[in-house]
């Protein structure tokens, strides 16, 4: 190529590398004045992510512990009519008593319990009558030592029946029954637990609480305040533990107790027996209070459709509904709550529901 050819080809070079640079800074220039004049984003319009939930089966439980309180309500039903000191006591209380038992001894001389609603008032030997003479007769009878009709009239039968009984105990045979040789109580065989006063080396005047009855089970109640008994239906199932296990109850009435301004809730079992069953003396103490701790199920074991709370919603009627991600309304029926967590009627499983968006400050 001669020279000015070579001169002319560099100088179409450099025009056409001068075109393309320009179109490159026009480019740039071009994208450059996109990004720069795009309106600015609004924060307000940034929409978040619709918040969803499938709807799974679970399962709701609540319960409230308390103290139970467990009390024998003793009947006193016979006094003590010897003097002198106890020697030796025979008798378990809590026991069951029959017709001729021995409770204790005072100065060594057996003290008898026998059945009879008239108490022991006076020595009862030959010639005397009254309610008290007949009553000792149905008992010498009931031992087989007396065969004569109960007429009340101390006669010589009577009092042989009674020297026999006295050489059983291994005392003297007199014939006499001393005053508080027997405690008559209103019916045997029962229960009966002795006053804990009752100890060998007691002496006694004469008049002291002696014997009562054992009731067919102690009373168990939950004393609660006034706001604690909001939080508690009355209809509400309870467990109440014991060293062995748990004893399954019910509450049967709400009782005011007017001197501590407490309320008594009166436990029994569920078929409306005694809550500690057949064995109460084991667990329940004959002399003082016995303190059990007790659940009561506000909410009862419950299996079911579960949603967060948050998702339901109410309309005017009441009635209850959930939405699902797709916008649909569905009717629910609420069955129970707790801790956020619903479990309803009316939803299948695997449904998926939209939770409501809570604005950010809102």
């Amino acid at each position: 190529m001669t020279e000015p050819g070579r001169a002319r080809s560099a100088a179409t070079k450099r025009a056409l590398g001068a075109i393309a640079l320009s179109g490159v800074a026009a480019a740039a220039g071009f994208w450059a004045g996109r990004i720069v004049f795009l309106p600015p984003s609004d924060p307000l319009d940034d929409t978040p992510e619709p918040i969803t939930y499938t709807v799974a089966q679970g399962e709701l439980e609540r319960s409230l512990r308390f103290t139970a309180v467990a009390e024998w309500r003793l009947i006193p039903t016979a006094r003590n009519a010897k003097q002198g000191v106890v020697t030796t006591v025979e008798f378990h209380s809590g026991g069951v008593a029959t017709p001729g038992q021995i409770i204790c001894t005072v100065d060594l001389r057996p003290i008898v319990v026998a059945e009879g609603k008239v108490p022991a008032f006076r020595s009862m030997s030959l010639n005397a009558r009254g309610a008290d003479v007949a009553q000792l007769q149905t008992f010498l009878a009931d031992l087989g030592l007396f065969t004569q009709e109960s007429d009340g009239v101390f006669g010589t039968s009577t009092r042989a029946a009674v020297m026999e009984w006295q050489r059983m105990l291994g005392v003297r045979a007199d014939g006499i029954v001393g005053l508080g040789d027997v405690v008559f109580v209103p019916t045997l065989p029962a229960h009966l637990t002795l006053d804990p006063n009752f100890v060998p080396g007691t002496p006694l005047a004469g008049g002291e609480p002696f014997l009562s009855l054992v009731p067919d089970a102690p009373e168990f109640r939950v004393p609660l305040a006034q706001e604690q008994l909001r939080l508690v239906p009355l209809t509400a199932q309870v467990r109440v533990s014991y060293a062995d296990g748990e004893w399954s109850g019910r509450i049967e009435q709400a009782v005011e107790d007017s001197g501590t301004n407490l309320v008594n809730l009166l436990l029994t079992a569920e078929d409306g027996g005694p809550v500690c069953g057949g064995n109460c003396t084991r667990w329940v103490d004959l002399g003082a209070p016995t303190d059990f701790d007790v659940e009561i199920v506000v909410i009862p074991h419950t299996v079911g459709p579960a949603v967060p709370v948050a998702a339901i919603h109410s309309d005017a009627g009441n009635q209850t509904y959930v939405i699902t991600s797709d916008g649909t309304r569905i009717d629910i029926t609420v069955v129970v709550a707790a801790k956020g967590i619903a479990i309803v009627e009316g939803l299948d499983q695997g449904t998926v529901i939209a939770l409501p968006i809570v604005p950010v400050g809102g």
